[in-house]
């Protein structure tokens, strides 16, 4: 009984994780497409003992505690935080399918790149879906057009309609797979970007709650009848 439960468990955690389009907004933007170069900046800036030198940024490199860091503990935070967000979309670039990353659902994807599917590119999407866990939803998709086929009214405008269809369900069923696709991949991204608005987060609300109390502060002090 634990094993079926474990096995429960393991089949479950794929659908919980998000899926590439609800991860592509992040991902598409071009400013989180640039913290790909912030580990590089910050090594050549921050870490670099040379410029760190000139700069004043830190005052000792390589095996530093706490006490002996020249940069605040929030710039540190928000580095991180980048180099967290620089992770997670490198590996969207990566591992992102390239259908997702045009488009952001599979109505979008039909209406773009459907009508310049032609039969001899469908054939490898014929072959993916049909080895993959979606083969049923393929078989349900083409089965009622294969039956009808080989009537001697294929010619007509009924049948083409008929395949119009088809095809567009495919191409459906295709858009849906490819955005479940990787699912460990999928959960890293989602932890670095979570991790990322963590590390920018907190040293904002920090500076915001500062400002916060130093406004309170000043309207305390402002007598009552200047109201």
């Amino acid at each position: 009984m634990p094993r079926l439960r474990w096995d429960h468990v393991v089949k479950t955690i794929p659908q919980l994780v998000p899926r590439w389009s609800r991860l592509r907004a992040i991902g598409n933007s071009g400013p989180v497409k640039l913290t790909i170069l912030i580990p590089l900046i910050g090594y050549f800036v921050i870490f670099n003992a040379q410029l760190a030198h000139y700069l004043e940024l830190v005052s000792e490199i390589g095996g530093f505690t706490v006490h002996q860091l020249s940069v605040s503990p929030r710039l540190l935070l928000i580095y991180f935080g980048l180099c967290a967000f620089a992770v997670g979309a490198a590996l969207y670039s990566i591992f992102c399918p390239d259908q997702v990353k045009r488009y952001d659902s599979s109505a979008a994807y039909v209406g773009g790149d459907g009508p310049h599917i032609k039969d001899f590119a469908l054939g490898p999407i014929h072959r993916e879906l049909r080895a993959s866990s979606y083969g049923d939803d393929y078989n349900e998709v083409v089965g009622p057009f294969k039956d009808r086929s080989d009537r001697s009214f294929n010619c007509d405008k009924h049948f083409d309609d008929e395949k119009l269809e088809m095809i567009n369900g495919i191409l459906h069923l295709y858009f849906t797979y490819k955005d479940a696709t990787y699912p460990l991949m999928r959960l890293f991204v989602f932890i670095c970007y979570a991790i990322g608005f963590i590390g920018l987060l907190v040293p904002s609300l920090g500076v915001f709650f500062r400002v916060v109390r130093i406004l309170w502060n000043v309207v305390r002090t402002i007598p009552f009848s200047l109201f």
